[in-house]
């Protein structure tokens, strides 16, 4: 299964990182994470828009991923950008599923 992975620096520290990973047509961002220190000055959309792009470039159908429901920062981010919450495919009380076609 391919997968990616875009880091945002700030200096020489890493302040931020997404994984995608890839399985047949659809991909799924694994982690989308920023340091608090950089919360809301558009890392984490600009690690985002990283995954889109590279999700597209690799030809999937969709992009899907998860988040808990008390993330209310993340959850506007991601729907800002398309995702739309669908039945989970997970579980887990309280994690929200999201998906968007690329």
């Amino acid at each position: 299964m391919p997968s990616t992975a875009c880091g945002a620096q700030l200096g020489v520290r890493i302040v931020g990182v997404v994984v995608l990973s890839v399985s047949d047509d659809v991909a799924e961002i694994k982690r989308l994470w920023t340091e608090p220190e950089v919360r809301g000055r558009g890392v984490g959309s600009a690690l985002l828009d990283a995954a889109l792009h590279d999700a597209a470039a690799l030809g999937v159908a969709q992009v899907r991923l998860s988040v808990w429901d008390w993330r209310g920062g993340p959850m506007r981010l991601y729907e800002s950008r398309g995702f739309e919450r669908v039945p989970s495919w997970d579980d887990r009380e309280r994690l929200v599923c999201m998906v968007r076609p690329v």
